[in-house]
């Protein structure tokens, strides 16, 4: 959508919570969860040209479907299915029309899938405690599966636009990389955590909050209202005082 143009829903009114959504790398669909209730369900994918709704999938009672990520071709989608006390990594297949379960281990908590961006690999987290672990699998599905190292507490990945490192979370507000090489063979290299950027980061559980632009150079993050307006060229918060305050005031708006 350009800058200048009226925003328009994409969603129906009286769908429930309609939120987490994920653009297609075409940027022609718009994947996001909804259904009655405080809680998403299934997964719709709404045309960012016309406007339209496709529904998607069809989660059996109490299952909660969640999107992750597209893969460069806008023809899968990889989602988060959340039931009982347990999460899998599914995808959804637009020119098959089916979903399929992509990683799941019995009573494991498996999620945020993000695709690399040659659509050939899947990366996905394993959320546990104390630490939690990055995972790479082959797409199309293969029974292999490669962890990556371990940094604290290693979640919600994301590749680099050229695919050759991985970015994670560490922490709170702690953030790390590690290159990534699959050819002949997948090797990773040693994490190395970043300088402290500010942003709000989630709890494994979460949908991430963090994302990096095509350039590869720049990153897109939350951060709290206040530092937004107090952080300066140092990137640490600061108190702003105003001299002379008075003296201004009159002299831009004179007394009469």
């Amino acid at each position: 959508m350009s800058g200048d143009a009226a925003p328009r829903r994409l969603t129906l009114p009286g769908t429930g919570s309609n939120r987490y959504p994920i653009w297609s790398a075409d940027s022609q669909r718009v994947a996001v969860p909804v259904g009655s209730g405080r809680r998403p369900r299934y997964l719709v994918a709404a045309s960012g040209r016309n406007g339209a709704a496709e529904r998607l999938t069809r989660p059996d009672k109490g299952v909660e479907h969640i999107p992750d990520s597209w893969s460069p071709d806008s023809q899968t989608l990889s989602f988060t299915e959340a039931k009982n006390n347990s999460t899998e990594v599914w995808t959804y297949s637009l020119r098959d029309r089916k979903a399929s379960v992509f990683a799941a281990t019995r009573g494991a908590s498996l999620s945020n899938s993000v695709f690399s961006s040659d659509g050939h690999w899947v990366a996905y987290q394993l959320s546990a405690q104390p630490n939690s672990r990055v995972y790479l699998r082959p797409f199309p599905r293969t029974e292999t599966e490669f962890v990556a190292p371990v940094d604290a507490d290693t979640h919600h990945p994301l590749w680099s636009p050229d695919g050759k490192e991985l970015f994670y979370v560490a922490g709170p507000s702690l953030a790390g990389s590690m290159s990534v090489s699959v050819q002949p063979n997948v090797r990773f290299g040693s994490p190395v955590r970043a300088p402290r950027s500010g942003f709000i980061t989630a709890v494994p559980a979460s949908v991430r909050t963090y994302d990096i632009l095509p350039d590869g150079q720049r990153f897109l993050g939350v951060a709290p209202a206040a530092m937004s307006q107090t952080v300066g060229s140092a990137g640490r918060a600061q108190i702003q005082v105003v001299l002379n305050w008075f003296t201004e005031l009159q002299q831009r708006v004179p007394a009469k």
